[in-house]
């Protein structure tokens, strides 16, 4: 399954979503081989200010995923069409491994009254 294929699905809840998002996550980042590195939850912004991403709710997680992924097809598209002998899927890799929102996708704050 791609991240396309996830983030599009209308069927699908944002808690199965986030879970789907985060396999795809770790098997690239066992690719790339940083997995077992631990990289800082990020602060978001919001109307509110910035906030830590484990306060983000589900289905916001599943936006600001979405908004990372065009990103990062951006950005590996441009690297190709400059760097000639650049693989899209390697420069995705890369992108996706060290994102600290796609690696933090999981991270959720365990309060009985937040």
């Amino acid at each position: 399954m791609t991240f396309t294929e996830v983030l599009k699905n209308p069927d699908t809840k944002a808690s199965e979503k986030l879970s789907q998002l985060q396999e795809i996550v770790t098997s690239i980042r066992t690719s790339y081989g940083n997995k077992d590195m631990e990289i800082d939850v990020p602060y978001v912004p919001t109307p509110d200010g910035l906030v830590s991403l484990a306060y983000i709710d589900e289905d916001s997680k599943v936006v600001l995923a979405g908004k990372e992924v065009r990103h990062i097809t951006i950005t590996a598209t441009e690297a190709t069409e400059a760097n000639q002998g650049t693989v899209f899927d390697k420069a995705v890799e890369y992108l996706v491994a060290t994102n600290p929102i796609l690696c933090n996708l999981s991270d959720k704050v365990d309060s009985k009254y937040i």
